[in-house]
């Protein structure tokens, strides 16, 4: 409700975004900033924030010991309770590339992907040939090592598609090779950046996506 407010221009898109089309479940079971989807979380962060979704009394140090635990029947079993599992909403996932072609996107100033966890997946889901990004800001978490690893994996997808990438605090930075910043005119009001009904009428407001 508070983006349809702010950006009563934007176009809000209510999808989940992943690499291909599945289904994922949502958990609530957390503080606000710590929700989403479990099967894009890590571990680390998974076992601390959503214990409400584990087993009573259960040792989750076994969860470390299996491989991919999302598709392990073994830690879907012991680690997880079922029934608060089945419980959570079921969510379709679709991919960066079919939202983009339908919005028909074919350039984007700046975007923010901060999904706790599944930004891996939806950059690799992404046709950057078909859709010229200028820059990507994205959450670059760097709490324990299975952190830096994925940072490392989410930027050398970035840098593979001619990018450059800088880690700032607990964010990566990242920006086309040949991308050049706009020049403003300084005769022109700031505040038209924030209230695009003030702009002149030869340079058209482009509505920004929500995803």
């Amino acid at each position: 409700m508070d983006l349809r407010r702010n950006r009563p221009n934007s176009t809000n898109i209510n999808v989940a975004l992943c690499n291909g089309n599945r289904n994922l479940h949502y958990s609530s079971f957390a503080l606000d900033p710590c929700r989403g989807f479990v099967e894009f979380m890590s571990l680390p962060f998974f076992l601390y924030w959503h214990s409400a979704l584990l087993n009573p009394g259960v040792n989750t140090s076994l969860a470390y010991e299996m491989p991919d635990p999302w598709n392990n029947e073994e830690f879907l079993t012991k680690i997880i309770n079922r029934e608060k599992f089945k419980s959570l909403p079921v969510i379709p996932c679709v991919s960066a590339k079919a939202v983009m072609s339908q919005l028909n996107l074919r350039h984007v100033d700046l975007w923010v992907l901060d999904t706790e966890g599944a930004e891996e997946s939806i950059l690799n889901s992404t046709d950057f040939s078909a859709v010229n990004i200028d820059v990507i800001a994205m959450e670059c978490r760097n709490d324990n090592d299975a952190d830096k690893l994925a940072n490392n994996r989410k930027t050398a997808i970035l840098e593979r598609n001619n990018y450059i990438c800088q880690q700032v605090e607990r964010n990566c930075m990242c920006k086309r090779k040949d991308y050049k910043k706009s020049e403003i005119s300084s005769s022109e009001d700031d505040r038209t950046l924030l209230y695009p009904e003030r702009k002149r009428k030869n340079r058209p407001y482009r509505s920004p996506a929500i995803i």
